[in-house]
């Protein structure tokens, strides 16, 4: 019976350790679920995170777009007013100088034909 007796403990052994496998087997994997929870839940995390950050720089761009456009608008309606002050500057100068080079013109014929007349 020794053989029987030995035979048995030693199924009985690889009965326990086939239990104590399958247990850390099943440990391992609950504990791998976990991990991927964990894992998914961070992964989840970090795309909100990224999508709000890119949110925000396009939010950002958006604002510094509108602000240099609305600058360049100011800055070009401010052209604008300088030139038309210009414009009209240039013109009243030049029908002034119109205006007096064709007085003095006619003073010189007028002064001319007058020194001639008394010669």
């Amino acid at each position: 019976m020794p053989r029987c007796e030995r035979e048995r403990d030693d199924a009985a052994a690889v009965a326990r350790d086939a239990v104590a496998e399958s247990a850390r087997a099943r440990q391992a994997e609950a504990g791998a679920r976990a991990e991927t929870g964990r894992l998914r839940d961070d992964a989840a995390r970090e795309r909100d995170a990224l999508t709000a950050s890119h949110a925000a720089q396009i939010q950002a761009r958006q604002a510094l777009t509108d602000a240099g456009r609305g600058r360049a608008e100011r800055a070009e309606a401010q052209l604008e007013t300088e030139r038309a002050d210009r414009r009209q500057l240039t013109s009243h100068l030049t029908a002034s100088t119109s205006t007096s080079t064709s007085a003095r013109a006619a003073r010189v014929r007028k002064e001319g034909t007058t020194t001639h007349a008394s010669a």
